[in-house]
């Protein structure tokens, strides 16, 4: 849980303490810790899963329990494994969020089909996932022994809360496997004041065979025959995509859902002042940094540009929690502190900006929203932990700007993909009030490739490329340049780069500028050489007008699809590339125009010979970022249109017919 999400609860979290002291503890009894489940000889001997034959591996049981009278939940995965590619899920590997929650009582096995057992010696390697902008994500990773095609690996464990804090989450039905056999259990606290437990099943389809009744004001659900998540590139993110159970507490106001936000605002506007206080240093810092003759957008600039300035602890993923205590920071509790230590949170950072734009006479909100890397935000849900992201919104005149000050890498007017189009609430002290931000723009995530090649008579290239990575493209780049020196940066535009061309060429990044967040664009020059792109046939070179893209396999080789079509953000890519003959050649013939535009989707693939090179110019837009399982059709040919257009061929004729004039 970040910041965020605790502010954002506090006032929950003090009635969730006296209820749980009410509600005493549950009647239903968690699964049996002492014993593993009896395996049937049919199981041991199973070769392919019959309801989907030839996967890798078949979940036969999995069990889920939670129980929040007593803040823990468990956890039991049976797995057969049917092949050398399956031998993979012996590796038991749980994600959770240190200083949070604790994974105790590991156990695991792996049963041979003769029904011998090799039981796990509880070596567990720790692992940091994410850590990113105030949250950390960990897993315990356990290699069970034994593992070999034919074999059950099975493991169970127990999650308990830390400080018996009150938490949200979704059960994930589909897995990336076929489950046989499943039950899950949800108990929530008893019934208090104020407060209430809610689940939310969306998009849920269950099986055919299937039970479920009510348990202890939770659920209890039987089932079987799940089918496994598809594994389908650029689809939306996994808990977006499956079938789940949200599972939530949330405040009752009793009210409808505009009331609810409404009411939810204020409470936490009045947080939000209790941050802002009576903030005199903000009003001489505003007071100092601007101009009367500045315009507000103006205005907005500055005060961005200098809260950018503070340190922003949330992006020093490089430094270990050693290191951090060893500083001894103090605690941030007003914009005041946050100005006189020097550092602050994302989530300080963006709401010191709205004492600053207020203290300077500009509008500025603040809005809590879900960020599009996880499930939307719905309004009727009333499910305060989906909003675990901030954005403000700041009045220029009649323009508003969308702002992310506490994102470091985000320079002015440019939000992180995952804020954009993405659901909240807005509020001050009038309450709350249900927003989104704007969609994405295509012009807003731009790559550009100029080149200046000489082809030889064998077919190699070498010549020199420019690269420049606009908004969204460069703010990928910095995030991965976050921990790297100059020779990182470089080697992994090297990589870059290499996975455009094909296997064998060499690169040399020449130079590299707008490295660092803010600089926008990135612009890289690098010089190419032994490019094996032409194909000799005779006296005649092909080559293929997709230069930079050798390497690129079908986008979408399906036919059908079950997933929506996800990209982060919508995209725009140019190339300029002009080749140069060998003496004595020359480029005979050039492929067709390949041409589309479309509300979603635009593409020019133009090659022609000019001054007896030959010039190819490719531009590729994709307007939009989310496309229904119902446009994939339209997707797909787009893709596939491209993919014909860079397999086309110009063609360069080393020994051409003398003109007979």
């Amino acid at each position: 849980m970040d910041k965020t999400t605790c502010n954002l609860l506090r006032f929950v979290i003090s009635f969730v303490f006296l209820g749980a002291a009410l509600a005493g503890s549950s009647a239903s009894a968690s699964p049996d810790k002492g014993k593993w489940l009896p395996i049937s000889p049919e199981d041991l001997a199973l070769k392919d899963n019959p309801a989907s034959p030839g996967d890798h591996a078949m979940i036969l049981y999995h069990e889920f329990f939670r129980d929040d009278s007593k803040w823990y939940e468990t956890e039991y995965i049976r797995i057969k494994i049917f092949d050398q590619q399956g031998v993979i899920y012996g590796n038991a590997k749980i994600t959770y969020e240190k200083g949070f929650e604790e994974i105790q009582n590991f156990q695991g096995r792996t049963v041979h089909p003769d029904g011998k057992s090799f039981d796990s010696e509880g070596h567990i390697t720790d692992s940091t996932i994410v850590k990113a902008s105030g949250f950390r994500l960990d897993a315990k990773t356990v290699a069970l022994p034994e593992v070999e095609p034919g074999s059950i690996v099975e493991y169970r464990f127990e999650r308990h809360w830390i400080g018996r804090r009150l938490r949200a989450s979704s059960l994930i039905l589909q897995q990336d496997l076929f489950t046989r056999d499943a039950k899950f259990a949800m108990i929530p606290l008893g019934a208090f004041y104020g407060i209430k437990a809610t689940f939310t099943w969306v998009g849920v389809q269950l099986p055919r065979e299937h039970s479920m009744h009510p348990i202890h004001g939770g659920f209890e659900l039987d089932a079987r025959n799940i089918p496994a998540l598809p594994d389908e590139d650029y689809s939306p993110p996994e808990e977006e995509a499956s079938s789940r159970v949200d599972y939530f507490y949330t405040l009752d106001f009793g009210k409808g859902h505009e009331d609810f936000w409404l009411e939810v605002g204020k409470l936490w506007n009045t947080d939000f002042e209790k941050f802002a206080g009576r903030s005199g240093t903000a009003k001489r810092l505003a007071n100092d940094m601007l101009s009367p003759s500045d315009s507000p957008e103006q205005k907005l600039r500055k005060l961005y540009a200098r809260v950018q300035k503070i340190r922003n602890l949330s992006g020093e993923s490089s430094k270990t929690e050693k290191e951090i205590k060893a500083e001894k920071l103090k605690e941030n509790e007003t914009a005041d502190d946050v100005l006189d230590h020097g550092y602050a949170s994302w989530f300080d950072l963006d709401q010191l900006f709205v004492v600053l734009a207020r203290a300077a006479g500009l509008q500025a909100d603040p809005a809590y929203v879900a960020r599009r890397d996880g499930p939307a935000f719905d309004e009727q849900e009333h499910n305060l932990w989906r909003l675990n992201g901030t954005v403000i919104i700041a009045m220029a005149g009649p323009q508003a700007f969308f702002l992310d000050p506490g994102c470091e890498l985000c320079p002015f007017g440019l939000l992180p993909w995952d804020k954009t189009a993405a659901g909240g609430v807005r509020f001050d002290k009038q309450g709350g009030r249900v927003m989104q931000t704007p969609a994405p723009r295509a012009a807003d995530a731009t790559r550009e490739r100029h080149a200046d090649l000489r082809i030889a008579s064998d077919g190699m290239l070498e010549g020199t490329l420019a690269v420049s990575y606009i908004g969204r493209d460069a703010l990928d780049w910095w995030a991965r340049f976050r921990d790297e020196d100059e020779r990182g940066r470089k080697a992994l535009l090297t990589d870059e780069i290499k996975g455009w061309l094909p296997e064998g060429s060499e690169i040399e990044i020449t130079s590299v500028s707008g490295a660092a967040p803010g600089e926008d664009p990135l612009h890289v020059d690098a010089r190419l050489s032994h490019v094996g792109l032409g194909i000799k046939a005779g006296h005649r070179v092909l080559v293929p007008i997709g230069v930079f893209e050798s390497r690129q396999t079908n986008f979408f080789p399906h036919a059908q699809r079950a997933n929506s079509v996800y990209f982060r953000f919508p995209y725009q890519q140019s190339d300029s590339i002009t080749i140069h003959p060998p003496p004595g050649a020359e480029f005979s013939s050039v492929p067709e125009v390949k041409h589309v535009l479309s509300h979603d989707f635009d593409c020019d693939i133009v090659s022609a010979v000019k001054d007896q090179n030959l010039q190819i110019d490719r531009r590729i837009g994709v307007n939009e970022f989310m496309f229904s399982v119902d446009q994939y059709t339209e997707v797909k040919a787009f893709f596939d249109l491209i993919q014909s257009g860079d397999a086309s061929q110009a063609v360069l004729d080393l020994q051409p017919q003398s003109n007979p004039n």
